[in-house]
C-alpha cells in the first residue's frame, strides 16, 4: 500500500472479502467526513445482479488508509478496495471472413434418381483454415 488515492467518482473498483472472494462497486460519490478529521464517504453501487434489477445506493465510512487499499473490517468481516485498471487499447481482434472458416458454407451435391435429381445440402462446421 502506498499513499496514492486508488479511486476517484465513476472508477469500477474491487472489493475484496475475506481475503478470496469479492465483488466490483461503481464509486458515485467521495467527500470528507464532518465530524471526524481524515475520514471520508464513499457513496458507491455495488454491480451485483438484484431481484428487481435496481442499483442500490451504499455509503461507507473509511479512513485514509482504507481508501488508499489498507485492509478494514466491517461486522468482523475483512474487506478491502483494490483498484481496477482497464485497459487503454482499442485493440480488434482479427475475426477471418466467414469462407475461410467454413463457417455454415453449404455444400450442393447432386444426386440421381431415375427420373428426380434431388440437391441435398450438407453443412461444414468451423474449420480452422492456417
Amino acid at each position: 500500500m502506498d499513499n496514492s488515492v486508488i479511486t476517484i467518482e465513476g472508477d469500477i473498483v474491487l472489493v475484496k472479502v475475506n481475503r478470496s472472494s469479492g465483488f466490483y462497486i461503481l464509486i458515485k460519490d467521495i467527500f470528507p467526513d464532518e465530524i471526524k478529521k481524515d475520514w471520508w464517504n464513499v457513496t458507491f453501487y455495488p454491480l451485483v445482479p438484484t431481484s428487481n434489477f435496481e442499483l442500490k445506493e451504499v455509503t461507507w465510512k473509511l479512513d485514509d488508509s482504507q481508501i488508499r487499499g489498507a485492509e478494514f473490517t466491517l461486522n468482523k468481516v475483512y474487506h478491502q478496495l483494490i483498484e481496477v485498471q482497464f485497459s487503454n487499447k482499442k485493440e480488434v481482434p482479427h475475426i477471418p471472413p466467414a469462407k475461410e472458416i467454413g463457417f455454415f458454407k453449404t455444400e450442393l451435391i447432386a444426386e440421381s434418381n431415375d427420373k428426380k435429381q434431388k440437391k441435398t445440402s450438407k453443412r461444414k462446421y468451423l474449420k480452422l483454415v492456417e
